[in-house]
């Protein structure tokens, strides 16, 4: 596999006993795909939020420049939750492409 324009990484730990995260990407979607790892990487606590891991140093990229899901709206209705939470699923995996199917003609 090769980087491309959606490659980045991440690096999160701990320095002094504080916590610290880095990001570093070539272009926006790059930096977007590091910070849904760095969201996926946090988990809520009854004090605020903590890591899952206390080191971790990601290198990710796409292999495949198309990523995406394909919903038929047209056919088989979603309600606007039910549509909300594909969004955000698709944005979890990082995939690039919604396709919504809205009507047949």
């Amino acid at each position: 596999a090769r980087e491309g324009p959606e490659a980045y990484s991440l690096r999160v730990g701990h320095h002094n006993g504080e916590p610290f995260a880095v990001a570093t990407a070539g272009t926006g979607a790059g930096l977007a795909h590091a910070l849904e790892s760095f969201a996926q990487l946090v988990e809520a606590t009854a004090g605020g939020a903590a890591l899952r891991h206390a080191r971790v140093h990601v290198r990710d990229w796409p292999e495949k420049p198309w990523r995406g899901l394909m919903l038929d709206v047209a056919r088989h209705f979603l309600p606007p939750p039910a549509l909300a939470r594909a969004v955000d699923a698709c944005a979890a995996a990082k995939l690039n492409v919604l396709h919504l199917h809205l009507s047949d003609s």
